[in-house]
């Protein structure tokens, strides 16, 4: 289906009941633009821990990988008004999410387009490539720094732009992210064709 804009878009943000698109808060209406939403960074962030690991095994028995990730990545928060930034180093992936929380009812669905203004300066911003209707919570967004200088990263600085678009019918949402306050670990440990390939599963005879 079609991306809405203009009247449309504004629209949903204002209708009443199961049809409303929730994007709170929106601090300035500058942030509505015509074909998308400007939505802010969060003070939330998952980066990976100074120790270093020989590998992260992403086929490996789920328990395992669960244990793997946590030794991997840890939570920090930088505090809204601190005046404290978080910096992005060359090379540096790390897990941020937006400022606003969104709903979106079960006839939308949306998508993470990056700013070309920070892509130009190195830094590039993804998300869930789409965002199942239903979808209740925070974005979790990837952050990398491609370029060869730090990044000066502000909780609120406008750092992507939310896309929405219509979708043929409605859907339960039934994604394994539920309702985020903050940008989510991995849960490839949830995979169910893991443990198949790591060897878990036997043939009936037992070899």
């Amino acid at each position: 289906m079609s991306v809405l804009v203009g009247d449309e878009l504004e629209g949903r943000l204002r209708a009443d009941g199961v049809k409303r698109l929730y994007v709170i808060p929106m601090l300035e209406p500058a942030q509505l633009r015509p074909s998308s939403i400007d939505l802010r960074l969060g003070n939330q962030f998952i980066v990976a821990r100074n120790a270093v690991m020989s590998a992260l095994d992403l086929s490996a028995k789920s328990p395992e990988v669960r244990k793997q990730i946590l030794q991997y990545q840890e939570r920090m928060v930088f505090p809204f008004l601190s005046g404290k930034p978080f910096v992005l180093h060359p090379g540096q992936l790390v897990l941020g999410s937006s400022f606003e929380y969104i709903a979106l009812p079960l006839d939308l669905e949306a998508r993470i387009d990056g700013r070309s203004s920070l892509a130009r300066l190195g830094l590039t911003v993804a998300g869930a490539l789409s965002i199942a209707p239903g979808f209740k919570g925070v974005i979790t967004l990837e952050l990398a720094n491609h370029g060869n200088t730090p990044l000066v990263l502000h909780p609120g600085l406008i750092i992507a732009q939310l896309v929405v678009s219509g979708t043929q019918g409605e859907a339960p949402y039934s994604a394994r992210y539920l309702y985020p306050i903050g940008p989510q670990f991995s849960k490839l440990a949830e995979d169910k064709h893991l443990s198949i390939w790591a060897g878990e599963v036997h043939s009936p005879s037992g070899g």
